[in-house]
């Protein structure tokens, strides 16, 4: 089937749910969007998914992966893969495994290398090396982070880097914490963020007091990477987060410079309720003190 669909060299759009690709029946020189759909490629030994499996779609501009293994035969500092996917503009891959074929725990950086990448999501996305994982694009404008995990190793000796200067809008969801090491650098021209942790994040409460540093110092230092941005949109549940540690807020200088639209996200007027009233002090003060344009009145709601 899919020999047949490599003679329509004209194609523009293509959809394959559950097929088996190889890195030679993909030959659509014209094509713009592809996704694919809980499949498989067919590789031995691997290949570098990301750009050996599309060489032959040169205006490939739109590309959505769900539910495959992706190999990474990328090494730090590799100019080779820059000559392939050089149209990619939009690039979201969802519930993919990442699995470094080299283990040789280098940073793996696989996004640099698109010349015209402007929009990268990853959701549900499954990190299986032992390096740390960089998404380091000049181009790049928005950026999606979902509920991303750590499958071998201890999480607390790796991190997600994020060194974009053009990116200009953030989201970042997260289960019950922040779980990752996610250093955010170079984010100049950030204007927008959202940051939604998705489930209520009590349990936190009965963690010993080193967890707890731990967890906080993952959480202040993804904080500080928003200095620059002027709206910020927080679900209920990550005031809760905050709220968990008010404590330990009280040294924090607010990062939020430049804020100017503080934005609550949230399901219900309960819940309106139950923020407002267990906030404490010092997640207010850390949250308003840092700019001048913004002002506790100047909470705004947003029904999600």
């Amino acid at each position: 089937m899919v020999r047949c669909l490599s003679a329509s060299k004209s194609l523009r759009t293509l959809k394959l749910e559950r097929f088996g690709i190889t890195s030679t029946c993909l030959d659509f020189p014209h094509l713009k969007s592809l996704t694919l759909h809980d499949g498989t490629f067919c590789s031995y030994p691997p290949k570098d998914i990301l750009v050996d499996y599309f060489s032959k779609c040169p205006s490939l501009e739109t590309l959505k992966i769900s539910e495959y293994s992706l190999v990474c035969r990328y090494r730090y500092g590799d100019l080779q893969r820059s000559q392939k996917l050089s149209a990619l503009k939009s690039l979201s891959l969802h519930t993919v495994k990442f699995i470094d074929s080299y283990n040789n725990n280098l940073p793996i950086n696989l996004f640099s290398s698109f010349v015209s990448l402007e929009n990268l999501e990853l959701t549900e996305c499954s990190l299986m090396f032992g390096c740390d994982f960089i998404i380091s694009n000049p181009r790049l404008v928005n950026l999606k982070l979902s509920l991303l995990t750590w499958v071998w190793g201890s999480e607390k000796n790796k991190h997600v880097i994020v060194s974009t200067p053009n990116l200009a809008y953030l989201k970042l969801e997260f289960e019950r914490s922040v779980n990752l090491n996610l250093s955010i650098d170079n984010l100049t021209r950030l204007d927008t963020v959202i940051m939604r942790i998705m489930k209520s994040p009590i349990y936190i409460r009965s963690m010993n007091e080193e967890n707890m540093d731990y967890y906080f110092g993952k959480l202040a230092n993804l904080f500080q990477g928003f200095i620059t941005a002027k709206s910020l949109y927080m679900s209920t549940n990550t005031i809760k987060f905050l709220n968990i540690f008010a404590d330990k807020l009280h040294n924090q200088i607010c990062p939020f410079n430049n804020l100017e639209n503080l934005k609550l996200q949230v399901s219900s007027t309960d819940e309106v309720y139950d923020i407002y009233v267990s906030v404490s002090r010092e997640v207010v003060r850390y949250l308003f003190s840092g700019s001048p344009k913004l002002k506790e009145k100047e909470m705004a709601l947003v029904f999600a």
